[in-house]
């Protein structure tokens, strides 16, 4: 990024932080995200069937940023949506940590996994 492109932009906001150390990935069964290690939490996955792509990766990172900027804390056995028009999602606590141990940028903690709630 350049000077300009960050002109105005506090380095103490969160939502700020949220954007530049989280990222969302995709691979053509899930989307997770990157970096939630930044603010001590875990990774959010998102498992997705074809049909439902985009509403999986909007709800990976709508809870991630929530988790984030709005403290949101989520339930094992759960449910989350992305919005009140969103599908929901079952929430689920993996059992390993999304990364492993020699990686000095892993996440030491098991991701919240998503899955489209039929």
């Amino acid at each position: 990024l350049t000077p300009h492109a960050l002109k105005g932009l506090s380095p103490r906001e969160i939502h700020n932080l949220f954007h530049f150390y989280v990222e969302l990935l995709g691979d053509g069964q899930q989307f997770s995200t990157e970096g939630m290690q930044a603010f001590d939490l875990p990774e959010v996955i998102a498992i997705y069937a074809p049909d439902d792509r985009e509403t999986a990766q909007a709800a990976a990172f709508s809870m991630a940023a929530r988790m984030v900027c709005d403290g949101f804390k989520p339930a094992d056995g759960g449910v989350f949506r992305a919005s009140e028009s969103a599908p929901l999602y079952d929430v689920a606590r993996g059992k390993e940590p999304s990364e492993t141990a020699e990686d000095l940028y892993a996440n030491p903690y098991a991701p919240w996994i998503l899955r489209f709630s039929v």
